[in-house]
C-alpha cells in the first residue's frame, strides 16, 4: 500500500482546515427507509486516461510505496479573493510510516506593515494585488493514536484520539491522498485526473484532480499539483475551497526520504510526536467535528461546506449580524466564526457565523421594491 499519503491526510487536510477522521465520522448518517428502487448505488463511470497518465500513475504507485520517512521544508500561503488578503507562513514536515507526522508551521512575523503581494489570476489572467500578512504559527502532532492541535502564539492546544478503524496504513481513506501518492486504481476511481503537461527537459508532470466525492467536495474542488518525476515528490501543490473564493498553495522543498539513522530522534533529543509541551495548555475532547474554514464565504456556501462536512445547520449553525458591507459583493458574506477554523466543536456548542450586512439604503430600497 501506498505509504506517504498520510503526510497530506494527517497534514495538508488539516492546514486547510479539513479532519480527515472526524469528517468520514460527520458524513456518516444513520440509515434511513427508502424506496426500492433507490436502493441500487449508480456505478461511477470509467474515466478514460491517456498512457501517459496510466504510465505516470503507476510509477507514482511504485515510488510511494517505497517510503518509510520523510521531512521536508514547505512554504503555504493562502490567497483570499473576497478580502484580497494573502498570508504566509513556512516550516518544517516529518513522517513515519505507516501512521506517524509532525507539522511545525511558523508565520512570517517579519513581513513589513502595508506589505503588498501581486499575482496573475490564473482565471481571469488579470494582475491581482493583495495586503500580505503574517498566517498564525500552529502544530501538528500525531502519534499513530492521537491528534494533537497546537496554536504556539495562545499557547493551546487540543487532543483528540483517531477512532481505531482509521489507523494505520487506513490513513490513505482520508481526504486528499493524491499529495504523495496513492494505489492507482484508487486515484481513478475517487478523483477526476488530468495530465495537463509532462516536461521531460523539467522533469515535472502538471496534474488537475478534481474530487467525485462529496466527502472530498467538502474540502476543496479543484488541486493542481507538479509532480517531480525522477523523486515522484510533490514540487507544488495548488488547493482552490469549495466556495472557489479561497486558494491555498504549497511549495516543497528539501523533502529528504529515507535517510539513514534515527533522524527524527537525534533532532528533536526525543520522541518527535510525543513531545514535552512545557507551557502548553492541553485538552483532551470528545470531538463533535472539526469546524472547516468558511470565512469569506457567502452564507449559502458556507451552510453547503458545514453540512457537507455534517454539521446540521438547523440545530448547530448560528447566523450573527455583523458590521455593514463596503461593497455590494460583500453582502451576506461571512467575515467571522467561531470557533475559529481547524478548532473542534465540543459538544452541546454551536458555530456562530458573523455576516456584512446591507447598507441602510440598500435595505430600505429592497423594501420598497417588495411593497
Amino acid at each position: 500500500m501506498a505509504r506517504y499519503p498520510f503526510i497530506c491526510v494527517l497534514a495538508v487536510s488539516w492546514l486547510v482546515g479539513a479532519s480527515p477522521f472526524l469528517a468520514a465520522q460527520n458524513n456518516q448518517r444513520p440509515p434511513q427507509r427508502q424506496q426500492r428502487k433507490n436502493l441500487v448505488t449508480p456505478v461511477a463511470k470509467q474515466q478514460k486516461l491517456s498512457p501517459e497518465l496510466e504510465k505516470l500513475l503507476a510509477d507514482w504507485e511504485r515510488h510511494s510505496s517505497q517510503v518509510k520517512t520523510l521531512e521536508g521544508e514547505h512554504t503555504r500561503i493562502t490567497y483570499d479573493t473576497v478580502f484580497f488578503v494573502a498570508k504566509r507562513s513556512h516550516g518544517k514536515f516529518f513522517y513515519e510510516a505507516p501512521d506517524k507526522g509532525r507539522i511545525d508551521l511558523i508565520g512570517d512575523k517579519d513581513i513589513p506593515k502595508g506589505a503588498k503581494i501581486q499575482r496573475i489570476n490564473p482565471q481571469t489572467r488579470k494582475k491581482e494585488v493583495f495586503d500580505l500578512k503574517p498566517d498564525q504559527s500552529e502544530m501538528w502532532i500525531c502519534n499513530g493514536e492521537n491528534i494533537t492541535q497546537i496554536d504556539v502564539d495562545e499557547k493551546q492546544g487540543s487532543r483528540f484520539e483517531i477512532p481505531p478503524n482509521q489507523r494505520g496504513e487506513n490513513i490513505i481513506n482520508g481526504p486528499l491522498p493524491f499529495v504523495f501518492g496513492m494505489k492507482a486504481a484508487a486515484a481513478k476511481q475517487r478523483y477526476f485526473l488530468k495530465l495537463v503537461n509532462l516536461d521531460a527537459k523539467q522533469k515535472t508532470a502538471w496534474l488537475d484532480i478534481r474530487p467525485r466525492k462529496s466527502t472530498d467536495r467538502a474540502n476543496w474542488k479543484m488541486a493542481q499539483v507538479i509532480l517531480s518525476t525522477q523523486t515522484y515528490l510533490p514540487l507544488y501543490v495548488q488547493l482552490v475551497d469549495p466556495a472557489g473564493t479561497k486558494e491555498t498553495i504549497f511549495k516543497f522543498e528539501d523533502i529528504a526520504v529515507n535517510k539513514k539513522g534515527n533522524i527524527f530522534r537525534s533532532f528533536f533529543k526525543g520522541d518527535p510526536f510525543r513531545p514535552r509541551l512545557v507551557g502548553v495548555k492541553i485538552k483532551d475532547f470528545q470531538p463533535q467535528g472539526v469546524v472547516p474554514n468558511v470565512v469569506g464565504f457567502s452564507w449559502k456556501n458556507a451552510t453547503m461546506v458545514l453540512k457537507n462536512a455534517g454539521f446540521d445547520i438547523k440545530t448547530m449553525v448560528e447566523p450573527k449580524r455583523g458590521v455593514t458591507a463596503t461593497r455590494p459583493q460583500l453582502i451576506w458574506v461571512v467575515y467571522d466564526q467561531s470557533p475559529k477554523a481547524r478548532s473542534v466543536l465540543m459538544k452541546g456548542n454551536k458555530i456562530e457565523l458573523t455576516l456584512y450586512t446591507k447598507p441602510p439604503e440598500t435595505a430600505a430600497a429592497t423594501k420598497t421594491a417588495r411593497k
